[in-house]
């Protein structure tokens, strides 16, 4: 009989998960804890990691998880393969070894589910096919709109001194810690839109080379998305920086061209290159004006990951979980414009976001960040953080065989989420919801104002 290697895989990774699923409810209902060098878990998540990526993403490695991995090998082992060798840096940690240990085994939990939804989706070899009727639709007059709303967008924040609160980005009381984005989140929608439609009106054109693209691309707004790329980069919103720059690349590699692996390998040791030395422009302590160039320059964001997910779960064995509460104010506020109007008129409120927690929890100023899985654990203990990683690998494995025919929807999510991948480790769960949400009601308003009436279509 013929071995298939990836039900190979697949079999492999639903043993770890429930390697990792009989470890924790041990540890629950107190029939004991299992310990071992935490060596064992990174070598087995870069064993899987590594035989996933060359299974099923080898062909064309520009993706989500060639991105978000290897940060979340980071994330997870930081304190345990960093920490000991910078005695001198204050990491935050957390005492009980009993919580330490249900931390790691639930983040590999989460990591393993996501692998095994990935691989079932990755079994159908196929993507996301929904009918859009692309030439009902006037991309160009939609485009020129979006585009004059995005020139307005920038001169407003020239004019402002927006741009110069980029390049304040502080951690040491110069600016409050949310003026350091300010104006980001409308300009990078609107540019996200722009680009999307411009790749769109060239696959609709018939473009399928990058010489091609070059000469038929709508040098506006390559120019615009090159300008706020390169601002974000220097002043060291490298997280933003992403947000602009790599959906345009994700969506020529869907619509126009597969970008050769050797390309995107060497893009990914410039791009690693650049992320680094945008770090030491920031003013936070650890870059140029703290006068540090060492181990831990390279990789601060990552300092308190294991702790925030430590004191999360800490948190919610003490107080609860959320379930779910506070979600209608998140979905509500992702309607454009209005949507905070509608929260404050119905009165709606918040739970504590688990930023806050963790920040709060020894008394920083600056934000200490948080961790996904921890926050998953906060919204809805283990069985979220197994359900919500299990379809979030299978959901973005099926876009990723998403091609030209993908509806510019589901384009955009895809986009975004490839975007986000570097920050996915630190994000709550819901974090991309409402951008999702606020950019498909802009795209669906503006197909409704600009159709074209014509009966022809085709898939996009």
């Amino acid at each position: 009989m013929k071995r298939n290697p990836e039900r190979t895989f697949r079999l492999f990774a639903i043993i770890i998960l429930c390697f990792y699923l009989f470890q924790y409810i041990t540890e629950t209902t107190g029939l004991g804890v299992i310990s071992y060098p935490v060596v064992i878990d990174a070598t087995i998540f870069s064993l899987v990691s590594a035989w996933y990526l060359w299974l099923y993403r080898r062909q064309n490695l520009l993706c989500f998880e060639i991105m978000a991995l290897p940060i979340a090998f980071l994330g997870l082992f930081f304190q345990d393969i960093i920490a000991p060798i910078l005695p001198d840096a204050l990491f935050h940690s957390i005492s009980d070894h009993y919580i330490r240990i249900k931390s790691a085994d639930l983040q590999m939990i989460g990591y393993m589910s996501f692998f095994v939804g990935c691989a079932f989706a990755n079994r159908l070899k196929r993507g996301y096919n929904l009918i859009d009727h692309s030439r009902n639709y006037n991309y160009k007059v939609f485009f020129n709109v979006i585009l004059a709303l995005t020139i307005i967008v920038v001169l407003y924040d020239y004019a402002t001194g927006v741009f110069h609160k980029w390049f304040l980005y502080s951690n040491l009381g110069v600016l409050d810690k949310e003026e350091k984005s300010e104006g980001l989140g409308l300009l990078t929608d609107l540019i996200i839109i722009m680009t999307l439609i411009d790749v769109i009106r060239l696959k609709e054109a018939g473009v399928s080379s990058f010489r091609e693209y070059i000469k038929k691309c709508n040098k506006f707004c390559v120019a615009i998305w090159l300008l706020i790329s390169a601002l974000l980069l220097i002043s060291g919103n490298r997280n933003e920086m992403l947000l602009v720059l790599l959906p345009c690349i994700v969506a020529y590699t869907i619509c126009i061209q597969p970008i050769k692996s050797r390309h995107i390998l060497l893009a990914l040791f410039i791009g690693v290159f650049l992320m680094v030395a945008s770090g030491t422009t920031r003013h936070d302590g650890f870059g140029i004006s703290g006068g540090v160039y060492n181990l831990m320059t390279l990789t601060a964001d990552f300092s308190n990951l294991g702790y925030d997910c430590d004191y999360l779960v800490q948190y919610t064995d003490k107080f609860g979980s959320t379930n779910f509460k506070g979600m209608t104010m998140v979905l509500l506020s992702g309607i454009p414009f209005i949507g905070h109007h509608i929260v404050d008129f119905l009165g709606l409120e918040g739970v504590v976001t688990t930023p806050d927690l963790t920040t709060e929890s020894v008394g920083s100023e600056s934000g200490l960040g948080t961790s996904i899985i921890g926050d998953m654990y906060y919204t809805s203990g283990m069985l979220w953080v197994l359900v919500y990683m299990f379809f979030y690998g299978y959901f973005m494995s099926r876009l990723y065989y998403s091609n030209k025919n993908v509806s510019i929807y589901l384009l955009f999510i895809y986009t975004y989420l490839v975007a986000n991948a570097v920050y996915y480790i630190r994000s709550s769960w819901y974090f991309p919801i409402t951008r999702l949400e606020y950019v498909c009601i802009i795209i669906f308003i503006g197909r409704l104002l600009f159709k074209n009436g014509k009966k022809n279509s085709v898939q996009l």
